[in-house]
């Protein structure tokens, strides 16, 4: 049995294991542990449970420190630090690794959580930047297969399929959402401009100067409404180019290992065929999930690409080639082979075994380590 211990005075609903375990909108029971709090556990209660401390809230780990480091004397003790709609890099690392550490916490009972599906070699790759000794252990959620869509789509509901009953030659080639213009972004956009294909496109870019603005002016990240993509501009073009939240620009050389899978592509994903400027080998893990991807529009090479550069390049070249289609022959093939890849894509997220996913999670953790 799993016991979930909370450090604070009263429990705050909502981490990952209550949202994405007892209380999933997709699938009843994923993971069913007892919840504990701090003061109730001692060290001979629950010798045969395993036993997940929760550490997302630095502030009351520390406090009951001393109570917490005689605990995890037994090998059934760990802390998890659920950061999981994050993919963790210098300034989370450098914080937390510090606290774990001046706190004498047994670091290979310590895991930090994220989304990033490359975290131990981003992790392991940060050490080596800063010369850092640790045992402390990064691991990764699939976060926003648990995660609830519904709020991001029209009426709340996460299949749509309308906007494929339009059999005409669409307007446009692409849409490409951008609300937080990141450095990468920008310049992905500005590159479209320079190859006059961003007329091929609907594109927004929520920047203070020279915004591009498709059917808002802002984005309100407290207000998940106001992220809701319109199903009109689905109707109205072929593909998606999705511009994901991690991409190295001037970063640490850490940066470049992050491959985060956000709500940006899998709204994508429910809806049309897609590109993704993102981390190394997103497309391989998305496979590997059992989704679909789009060779038949893309050279999908780019998802092998280290290089940021030439990955950025890459997925550039492979936009400007389906602008540059026969219009007639990418309609068809949009009618006659791409639309059922999206239909099974849909059809897959709404029917995932999570339960099965978060198991996979859980053996991440090593309950037999070497003290």
């Amino acid at each position: 049995m799993y016991n979930l211990i909370y450090t604070s005075k009263e429990y705050e609903i909502g981490d990952m294991f209550d949202r994405f375990g007892r209380n999933s909108l997709y699938q009843r029971d994923v993971f069913r542990y007892n919840l504990l709090s701090i003061d109730e556990v001692d060290e001979e209660r629950f010798i045969d449970d395993k036993n997940i401390i929760l550490g997302n809230n630095l502030h009351t780990l520390i406090k009951h420190s001393k109570k917490i480091r005689n605990l995890m004397i037994k090998k059934n003790f760990i802390i998890v630090a659920p950061f999981e709609h994050e993919a963790l890099h210098d300034l989370w690392f450098n914080h937390f690794v510090k606290n774990i550490h001046a706190n004498l916490f047994p670091q290979k009972q310590v895991y930090m959580v994220s989304y990033d599906i490359n975290s131990k070699e981003t992790f392991e790759e940060w050490k080596k930047e800063k010369n850092i000794n640790s045992d402390i252990q990064s691991i990764y959620l699939d976060t926003f297969i648990f995660q609830n869509l519904d709020v991001f789509f029209e009426n709340e509901e996460i299949v749509h399929r309308e906007h494929f009953e339009f059999k005409n030659i669409k307007p446009f080639r692409y849409v490409c959402y951008n609300g937080d213009p990141k450095q990468h972004r920008v310049e992905f956009v500005e590159s479209l401009q320079r190859e006059k294909i961003d007329k091929f496109g609907l594109i927004s870019l929520l920047r203070e100067n020279n915004p591009l603005i498709l059917d808002r002016e802002k984005i309100d990240h407290s207000d998940m409404t106001t992220q809701r993509y319109p199903i009109n501009h689905y109707r109205d073009t072929y593909f998606s180019v999705v511009t994901e939240s991690y991409f190295w620009t001037d970063h640490g050389e850490h940066y470049k290992y992050i491959t985060g899978i956000s709500e940006k592509t899998y709204k994508a994903l429910l809806l049309n065929p897609f590109i993704i400027l993102g981390g190394r080998h997103t497309l391989k893990h998305l496979r590997k999930l059992g989704f679909v991807t789009f060779p038949e529009l893309f050279d999908e090479s780019y998802d092998d690409i280290f290089d940021t550069k030439k990955r950025q390049n890459k997925v550039l070249e492979c936009v400007r080639n389906v602008c540059e289609m026969d219009v007639e022959e990418l309609n068809n093939l949009y009618h006659s082979e791409l639309i059922d890849k999206v239909k099974h894509n849909q059809n897959l997220y709404m029917e995932y075994d999570r339960k099965k996913l978060f198991g996979k999670f859980l053996n991440q953790i090593d309950w037999n380590y070497e003290s």
